[in-house]
């Protein structure tokens, strides 16, 4: 609680001040963003919309240590995909 928070929220530029959390769709490319500090690896599944593994079926999240946020970047045409995270935690 209190003590992971103050660990990724107490300085300029961290987990507090990010707000694209999720999927968000630009022009070219799908951000995938995460918050989870107490991960310590993350993955993120895509499917189909039939709920059958799409390619690639998983991508490997990539943590920022200043703010606990996981990310992950993907090509614009997944962005009718489906997602789920598979978390490991510490």
């Amino acid at each position: 609680g209190e003590v992971i928070d103050a660990i990724y929220t107490s300085g300029e530029k961290d987990a507090n001040e990010f707000t694209n959390l999720g999927a968000v769709i630009n022009e070219k490319t799908v951000e995938i963003n995460l918050r989870a500090p107490t991960a310590k690896n993350v993955k993120l599944k895509l499917f189909n919309k039939d709920k059958s593994p799409a390619s690639p079926s998983a991508v490997d999240m990539t943590e920022d240590g200043k703010t606990g946020i996981w990310h992950a970047s993907l090509e614009k045409d997944t962005s009718g995909l489906f997602y789920q995270y598979q978390i490991v935690l510490l």
